[in-house]
Order: C-alpha cells, then sequence, then structure tokens
C-alpha cells in the first residue's frame, strides 16, 4: 500500500523549510559567516566541531528550560543543523 502525504503538509514543509534557510542566511550574514569560516581567537577546533558544541549548548538550555528572550529554540537547532550540514560537505568529518 502506497502512503500519501496531503498537499498541505507538503506545502507546510517547504515554507518552514525556506522560512528557516532564510533565518540562517540572514544571521549567517550578520555574524560574517562565523560558523562555518571561524575567526580563530582562542579555540583551534574545526568548522564541524565548533557547530557541534554550539548545538550541544543550545540542546542544554532548552533540556534545562534555560530559555534566552526572544531566542527560537527549534528554528535556532534546525539551523545550527543545516550549518553542521555544509561544514561536513566543506570540511569532512
Amino acid at each position: 500500500k502506497t502512503k500519501t502525504m496531503s498537499k498541505q503538509t507538503q506545502s507546510d514543509i517547504r515554507r518552514i523549510a525556506k522560512e528557516i534557510g532564510e533565518m540562517v542566511v540572514a544571521k549567517n550574514v550578520a555574524y560574517g559567516d562565523s560558523a562555518i569560516d571561524p575567526v580563530r581567537v582562542f579555540s583551534k577546533a574545526d568548522p564541524v566541531e565548533q557547530i557541534k558544541v554550539r548545538i550541544d549548548d543550545k540542546l542544554s538550555r532548552f533540556m534545562r528550560g534555560s530559555d534566552y528572550p526572544g531566542d527560537n529554540d527549534i528554528d535556532d537547532l534546525m539551523g545550527y543543523l543545516i550549518l553542521l550540514k555544509i561544514a561536513i560537505e566543506r570540511h569532512g568529518e
């Protein structure tokens, strides 16, 4: 039996993916591409490891209920995962 997905669900997936993509681009412009091409003042970790640390920090705050006003943890996590995928493609795992 073939499973189907509603047109509404397909539309919602595309809309959310576009919104997250636009957010990641806007933040990356604002932060000077720091996730993929960090300045490396203190840390010498590669971009893949640095993004993983940011994901761990976000998950830790989420699990402890330590939200910051204006943060959207779900959107931020999706954004970091997109950046992680890009970093892995560019720099390897």
